[in-house]
């Protein structure tokens, strides 16, 4: 009604517009005050209130300036994040172009003759250990202390034994 008249309207106007086309709600007593008050509050009509009278107002064109201002807005905004997101996946395609070069993205690095030799000179190690670790369990048997426990548990046996038979 607003847009279309191109004028201000006061509360009792925008009743008797309302009471014009005899729309007739029950919910309240006034809800011609509530959803103006709703416009109001999120900016879809304006008021002022001069001497006793709260007047209301909108603009047609104004609704579509301030769509096409937050449609600018949102594409500036995507924009930036696209600028973002080509930045990172530069910096992620340069991580990568660093490793498999063989540098570890700081500078130093190994080339990947020294890299492929530092990992052969590791699975070596890791071969002896694994040579010593098993040998180290076959001694295991042999262990002065074990035979000695051996020993002792076979003496306790014997003495048990015996304690029954002496009687």
């Amino acid at each position: 009604m607003m847009t279309e008249t191109n004028t201000t309207n006061t509360t009792k106007e925008n009743s008797t517009f309302r009471k014009k086309l005899k729309i007739k709600l029950k919910i309240e007593k006034n809800p011609t005050l509530s959803v103006l008050q709703s416009l109001v509050d999120d900016d879809g009509v304006h008021c002022e209130k001069i001497g006793i009278g709260n007047y209301y107002w909108s603009f047609p064109s104004e609704a579509s300036s301030k769509l096409s201002a937050e449609v600018a807005r949102l594409e500036k905004a995507v924009a930036s994040k696209e600028a973002e997101a080509a930045a990172a996946k530069k910096a992620v395609d340069d991580a990568e172009a660093a490793s498999a070069a063989g540098g570890d993205g700081r500078g130093g690095g190994q080339t990947s003759a020294e890299r492929a030799a530092a990992l052969k000179l590791m699975e070596d190690k890791e071969a002896r250990v694994n040579e010593l670790k098993s040998t180290l369990a076959d001694y295991a048997n042999s262990d002065p202390s074990k035979l000695e426990a051996i020993n002792e548990a076979a003496e306790l046996a014997r003495d048990s034994a015996n304690r029954w038979l002496d009687k």
